[in-house]
């Protein structure tokens, strides 16, 4: 323990120093000193203000762990305290920080507590960026905004408001915590090249400072994360590979990283995504399963992953296993419902490769209803219901059904391609049963 904690340690008017050293502390990423004077100053704190503003602190650190249990029951004690506080814009401020991290906290279980909270964030966010001259306020309302923003989806806000605040003259701490929301803002809206760029901005940030040692370690993580994801996305398969195992490499050797799940399951989910892709079934399950059990089964993700093992059994053609994955799904009472549609829709590719043609068939028009028939969803199970017919010999019915997806607008390409060619097929050998 240094002097200075010493000296917190034994006095008990140290609240404020407590608090300060706390933060600097988690900025540079020593999070169990942090959380022990954070507590220490949360015992020592009088006014609930204090308090409320301490709990929030020590939310996000807590989020910033992965221990979401307790991060969301301080964003909750803290809106409770805020609750009977004077609506100031240090009451705002506090409110919007609440509702941003409880938001956070509940997209892991609950997808319509969670827009609620942040919606109701940005209201309050929106009170303080509009009528405070204060900067350190101004910084973290946008910063919390920003964050809201790309929880929602509503990417191009957040990369409006990362481009805003970057014009301002900012120290290198400062800007690279901006650079590394706009890359993800970037990348989610598509920008590819551009999320790149800021990317390799923030980069030049990392490791500057040897003060910041354990926190850039999660910095350079995340920005390696953020990269892998670009590539995957651009289908630039084999780089995204080559991204996330030399992530894994690098977690597994840090004594730190190494025992945070959060980033083990999301690399690993990852990982298993571009392997899937490049249809390497058989490395793509491993990885899979590597990610399931680093998810907790009342997680919403543990689901999306169960279905996607399925698709790799189906893939490797290992039919009963790809059954048993969808079959879990669709009896989950966690799993969401575009999940148990797209599970029934895999029993029913179960039973195609099968050839159980005439239950496929059922089996897909059992799930078309359900779908958006302006969505490529729609035509990729259309196109396979057509494959049943085929296989069938019901050609007249199997062409109308090819016919719908070849002229359709919101269609994938491979699959607009596969009608074409499945039109081409029946036109000249009256159908084949190898469809898929």
């Amino acid at each position: 323990m240094s002097e200075r904690q010493e000296h917190i340690g034994t006095h008990s008017d140290s609240q404020e120093e407590s608090r300060q050293l706390a933060y600097q502390l988690f900025a540079k990423g020593k999070y169990e000193e942090a959380i022990q004077l954070y507590r220490k100053a949360l015992d020592l704190s009088q006014q609930e203000i204090q308090k409320a503003e301490i709990s929030l602190e020590l939310g996000w650190l807590f989020y910033e762990v992965s221990r979401l249990t307790e991060a969301q029951t301080l964003a909750q004690n803290a809106l409770l305290l805020l609750s009977k506080q004077p609506q100031n814009l240090e009451s705002w401020l506090g409110q919007g920080s609440a509702h941003a991290l409880l938001a956070h906290c509940l997209s892991c279980t609950d997808l319509t507590a969670s827009a609620e909270s942040a919606r109701t964030g940005l209201e309050v966010l929106e009170h303080v960026m509009i009528e405070s001259s204060r900067r350190e306020q101004l910084a973290a309302a946008y910063g919390f905004a920003a964050r809201i923003h790309t929880l929602l989806g509503d990417t191009a806000k957040t990369v409006a408001l990362c481009e805003k605040w970057l014009q301002r003259e900012l120290g290198e701490r400062e800007h690279l915590e901006w650079m590394i929301v706009l890359a993800e803002a970037l990348r989610c809206e598509e920008r590819y090249q551009e999320a790149e760029r800021a990317i390799e901005d923030a980069l030049q940030y990392v490791g500057t400072d040897k003060e910041y040692k354990e926190a850039d370690k999660r910095v350079r993580q995340r920005l390696t994360l953020e990269r892998g994801l670009i590539q995957r996305l651009s289908n630039r398969f084999a780089n995204a590979i080559e991204t996330f195992r030399h992530m894994l490499v690098e977690v597994e050797a840090d004594p730190v990283l190494c025992n945070d799940p959060n980033i083990w399951g999301t690399v690993w989910w990852n990982l298993a995504i571009a392997l899937f892709e490049t249809s390497d079934y058989e490395g793509a399950a491993t990885a899979f399963k590597k990610a399931l059990a680093l998810h907790p089964h009342d997680e919403p993700y543990y689901h999306k992953i169960l279905q996607s093992l399925g698709d790799c059994y189906l893939g490797m053609k290992v039919y009963g296993k790809a059954k048993e994955c969808y079959e879990k799904v669709i009896a989950s009472g966690l799993s969401w419902d575009a999940e148990k549609l797209n599970a029934c829709a895999g029993v029913a590719k179960v039973l195609y490769k099968s050839g159980m043609y005439a239950q496929a068939a059922s089996a897909f028009e059992t799930v078309l209803p359900d779908c958006r028939n302006d969505g490529p969803n729609y035509y990729n199970f259309l196109l396979w219901l057509g494959g049943c017919y085929e296989g069938m010999r019901n050609i007249d019915k199997a062409r109308d059904i090819y016919e719908k997806v070849a002229n359709a607008t919101c269609v994938w390409d491979t699959d607009k391609i596969s009608a074409q060619e499945a039109l081409m097929r029946l036109s000249f050998s009256g159908g084949s049963q190898d469809f898929h």
